[in-house]
């Protein structure tokens, strides 16, 4: 209700109000004085004014009430969106600087292996160190845009609590787990850790997940974003032990795909996990979309190392298949 229809209000309750009385009492102040019958008008003008006074104040106040929370919801919005916007930036932030690398670490490989061709030295032993250097430093990369990434995330001051030091306490971990061939199974698939950023502590000792093991094993077989708000406490952690569920305050787990429209082809590379161990409910239940579009970028960058490897890899064989052929020969 808005202050405008207060007059009109009022002025239909005033009319009802007068009518109600005098069907009411018409017949008891008729035979009063003349003297009498204006002190009661006038008594009745008075009550009339005052309830108009309280009626306005208590419309005005809820009026007041209501603009102040339309208000505050439009703040909080605002701050959401600002929040998203600023760690928005910080993820291109971090492809830009790895895509800059990324080119750095092509110029230099071409330049290695035209170097080689131009002094006759191009034999498969030298054009696989110059490959190898080349994947190596990629891998050096990523580990550094998710260190890049663990920054932002520790800038970010949401659900931080105020006694966290911004360097040594508020950790981010980051870890890249990799769909390879299980270690341990031949002719099975597994997450392997491939790239991970943990400050401040040694790397974690799990070694692989099967498909549905663990949260990163429901990830990988469900393709789906899965966010344990409040970490250790979530119950498919129960196959961990307690003291290493404590040291999970809020974690998020993503599927990296590729995903080839025009192929119809769509590939699960792996699973990107991150955690606090201080911020209870930091990944909070119900933004799976808005996680899963902030951090696209950073899978973006996850799949092109691991294709680059790929091909380095590709590379690497066919080498070693000319060099058997001829090991006198140079590469073609």
């Amino acid at each position: 209700m808005t202050r405008d229809v207060i007059p009109e209000l009022m002025l239909l309750f005033t009319h009802s109000l007068t009518a109600l009385l005098a069907s009411l009492f018409h017949d008891y102040i008729q035979p009063l004085p003349t003297t009498v019958k204006v002190l009661l008008l006038i008594l009745y003008a008075v009550v009339i004014f005052l309830l108009y006074r309280a009626f306005k104040k208590v419309i005005n106040l809820s009026a007041d009430a209501g603009l102040r929370r339309e208000l505050a919801e439009q703040q909080q919005e605002l701050a959401k969106q600002q929040r998203y916007n600023h760690l928005r930036a910080r993820m291109l932030e971090v492809v830009a600087e790895f895509v800059k690398e990324r080119y750095e670490i092509n110029y230099d490989l071409t330049f290695k292996l035209n170097k080689l061709d131009e002094e006759g030295n191009l034999k498969a032993k030298a054009v696989k160190e110059a490959l190898d250097h080349a994947d190596r430093t990629r891998v050096e990369k990523v580990k550094e845009a998710l260190k890049s990434l663990s920054s932002a995330l520790r800038e970010d001051v949401f659900k931080k609590p105020a006694t966290a030091d911004a360097v040594n306490t508020d950790l981010m971990k980051v870890s890249f787990y990799a769909v390879e061939d299980d270690p341990d199974e031949p002719g099975q698939k597994a997450l392997v850790p491939k790239a991970r950023h943990y400050p401040n502590e040694g790397a974690p000792k799990t070694r692989k997940f099967k498909m549905s093991e663990g949260v990163a094993g429901l990830v990988w077989q469900d393709r789906t974003v899965i966010i344990c708000e409040n970490g250790g406490e979530d119950n498919r952690f129960k196959d961990m032990r307690s003291a290493q569920r404590a040291e999970y305050a809020s974690m998020i787990c993503l599927p990296t795909i590729l995903d080839i429209t025009a192929y119809k082809y769509s590939d699960l590379y792996g699973v990107l996990t991150l955690d606090s161990r201080i911020r209870r409910g930091y990944f909070e239940q119900g933004k799976e979309e808005f996680w899963a579009d902030l951090l696209q970028p950073i899978s973006n960058i996850l799949i092109y190392a691991r294709d680059s490897s790929r091909l380095i890899a590709a590379l690497n064989k066919t080498v070693d298949r000319l060099a058997c052929a001829d090991p006198a020969a140079t590469v073609e």
